[in-house]
């Protein structure tokens, strides 16, 4: 079982968590077996009964064996990290432009008949339009 994370300077690196080693299991009940672990790193129940004693074994000792080394995140710690996975004191915005209250705006200038006016006035159509809202 493999973690993945960013180090400090932002690359992905694998942190191995468990090897299961040389093993007599079959290659469906190690998948099996990752599957359930997964999913209870993940906080997420195992809803369907499994028939074979091995991968139930497995499970718990493989479980225990990553959280009593404490290896591994617990699931709520893995919440956390879902959660917080945005720095937001890092966030920076660069031309950001919202144009719904100015196209509202448009809307009603078109509808009452001003772009006319603002026309025979000598207005361009680029100074009465959405478009003419200066860059920030």
């Amino acid at each position: 079982m493999v973690e993945s994370y960013r180090n400090a300077y932002d690359r992905v690196c694998h942190r191995t968590l468990l090897n299961i080693g040389f093993t007599d299991l079959t290659p469906d009940q190690m998948v099996e077996i990752q599957r359930r672990l997964s999913d209870r790193a993940m906080g997420r129940p195992n809803i369907f009964e499994s028939d074979d004693a091995v991968i139930d074994v497995q499970v718990d000792r493989l479980w225990n064996e990553l959280f009593f080394r404490e290896t591994g995140d617990t699931p709520t710690q893995i919440q956390k990290k879902q959660v917080s996975n945005i720095n937001t004191d890092s966030m920076q915005h660069r031309y950001v432009r919202e144009m719904e209250g100015e196209w509202l705006c448009y809307q009603a200038v078109k509808e009452l008949g001003i772009d006319g006016y603002l026309k025979s006035l000598g207005w361009g159509e680029n100074h009465i339009g959405p478009l003419s809202i200066p860059h920030g």
